[in-house]
């Protein structure tokens, strides 16, 4: 896999893990009660590892 199919694939990833967080932050009353569910929990999870891929990827450093 090419590191350009990786990035998008990883932009993807973390596009959906927010989507799905606000959406959840929506019906949750706010990102500290998505925090306390289980699936917020899992996503807010998801969304770091794909933060922590882009990272990978990138070739510098801030």
């Amino acid at each position: 896999m090419s590191t350009t199919d990786l990035l998008a694939r990883t932009l993807e990833s973390v596009r959906a893990a927010y989507q799905n967080i606000a959406e959840l932050a929506e019906h949750q009353d706010g990102i500290y009660a998505v925090a306390q569910t289980a699936r917020g929990t899992a996503l807010i999870h998801d969304l770091r590892k794909s933060l922590d891929q882009l990272n990978k990827i990138l070739p510098f450093k801030s």
